[in-house]
């Protein structure tokens, strides 16, 4: 059955009949204040839109302008003493983080996946991202772990493989991470996220990893006086020779788990 949309032009419902690639346009959110639902149902709007084509067998692309970037915008930032940059990039990244949020398909997003990859920066665009550049620049902060967990293909089986990762000289490891505050009506979340990079070395079983941060970088990355991407940059390199790792029991991979064992080489016993 072809799909059937409402032409504003011609005030009436037509057969639409696209071509393989479906260009489209979307309004964007005022940049200096709270999204309101009425931003959430545009896009939800196109969350469905673009769905339905893509199941059909269409590639969809799409985009969005920012809104009232005007005299409003300098007034607020002025208000708040902070750059009128910075803030339309702060509200735009929570707006964009509320519509993950509900698992909605940002609508100008290429990826219907784009919407579950905010746990993670990469490394190669966080200082430029504007979901993560302000925190990048301000709000960075150090991760300790004792380790971390990645699965691998295993020829012939078609269940990954998990792997533990930890230091090798025993100490625990340290990411490198950013974290944001949000705060609205009272209401005030704070949440972090681990910036990635591409394997080195020490990540054999993945293209990626998170980034090893050693001591004597620590108190360079946690600074907020320094924001030079030329001194920040370099820290966000692949580990080599820090990290090994042992493969584990598959009952990793079930939250319900929980112990000491879920860390040791695969067959040992606590």
């Amino acid at each position: 059955m072809p799909m059937r949309l409402y032409d504003t032009a011609r005030r009436k419902v037509v057969t639409f009949e696209p071509g393989h690639v479906v260009t489209m346009y979307t309004c964007g959110i005022t940049p200096y204040d709270a999204a309101h639902l009425g931003h959430a149902a545009t896009y939800l709007a196109y969350d469905v839109l673009q769905r339905r084509l893509r199941d059909l067998g269409h590639e969809t692309r799409c985009v969005r302008n920012i809104t009232d970037v005007d005299d409003d915008i300098l007034r607020k930032a002025r208000s708040l003493r902070v750059h009128y940059l910075d803030l339309a990039a702060e509200e735009v990244a929570r707006f964009d983080e509320h519509m993950a949020a509900l698992g909605l398909l940002p609508a100008w997003a290429d990826d219907p996946k784009i919407a579950a990859r905010c746990f993670n920066a990469r490394a190669e665009s966080v200082a430029t991202k504007p979901m993560f550049r302000s925190a990048f620049r301000r709000r960075r902060l150090l991760v300790p772990v004792d380790g971390f967990y990645e699965w691998a293909h295993i020829a012939g089986r078609t269940r990954k493989q998990p792997y533990f990762f930890h230091r090798a000289d025993g100490e625990p490891v340290v990411l490198a991470g950013l974290w944001e505050r949000w705060a609205r009506d009272g209401e005030e979340r704070l949440s972090a996220t681990v910036i990635t990079c591409p394997a080195g070395p020490d990540m054999p079983v993945h293209d990626r990893q998170p980034v090893v941060l050693e001591r004597d970088t620590w108190e360079l990355w946690l600074d907020p006086d320094h924001d030079d991407r030329a001194v920040l940059d370099p820290l966000l390199r692949p580990s080599s020779g820090v990290l090994v790792h042992h493969a584990v029991s598959p009952d990793v991979g079930s939250v319900r788990n929980d112990g000491p064992e879920l860390v040791l080489p695969l067959g040992a016993t606590a």
